[in-house]
């Protein structure tokens, strides 16, 4: 085993339960099976969870557990909730800002946040949205979302019609207006175009360590 294999996996305090099968000697093999052939996953299925190790190494996507014993049903379900209460499962998106649709620099500059639909997008409060702009073709704001079920507060922004619907508020942390998160050179840190951010993706650890290096 590699030493970056044997690295030693951060993962919630369930996983020093006394538990025969325990599968946390396994995550360094485990989860590097799933990088190497398992791309562009949002949900894992622990089909048998157990003390919920394997799942918590997987924080950065939706997550399926599955237990005979109703003792680690509670046991996840209660990791979930103090996980979502202590902040520790705020997750870092790439987004597509359509400027065909809104001009959202306009509205980021002038209001501080924008207003982005609810749906397709599963953010929560707290989570990072780093902005790539359709017309600029980089990543130019790091947003952060503040709150949730909200009006449409953008609407004087937007280029069609504004939708009446629901929305997430992301607001303003961090704006970059140098060359480095350019398209050119994001292709070069496992970027895979615009398509690719159709919907909001946390996936892709390549591009979003790289981004976060820059900001």
């Amino acid at each position: 085993m590699s030493a970056k294999e044997s690295q030693t996996y951060k993962t919630s305090l369930i996983n020093n339960r006394r538990y025969l099968g325990n599968k946390y000697k396994l995550l360094p093999f485990i989860t590097n099976v799933v990088k190497t052939e398992c791309t562009d996953i949002e949900t894992i299925a622990d089909v048998f969870a157990g003390t919920g190790a394997v799942s918590s190494a997987f924080t950065d996507k939706t997550i399926i557990t599955n237990d005979l014993m109703y003792s680690n049903y509670i046991c996840h379900f209660e990791e979930v909730i103090n996980c979502t209460a202590m902040n520790k499962c705020n997750r870092t998106w790439i987004a597509f800002a359509n400027r065909n649709r809104c001009r959202h620099a306009d509205a980021i500059l002038n209001l501080g946040f924008i207003s982005w639909r609810m749906g397709r997008a599963r953010f929560a409060i707290g989570d990072i949205v780093y902005l790539f702009m359709s017309d600029e073709r980089c990543v130019r704001f790091k947003m952060v979302v503040t709150a949730e079920h909200q009006e449409r507060q953008d609407k004087d922004y937007w280029v069609e019609k504004a939708p009446n619907d629901k929305t997430y508020k992301l607001e303003l942390l961090e704006e970059y207006n140098g060359s480095q998160l350019s398209e050119a050179v994001l292709l070069q840190h496992g970027f895979k175009g615009g398509k690719s951010l159709e919907i909001p993706n946390c996936n892709n650890l390549q591009l979003i360590n790289y981004i976060k290096s820059i900001f």
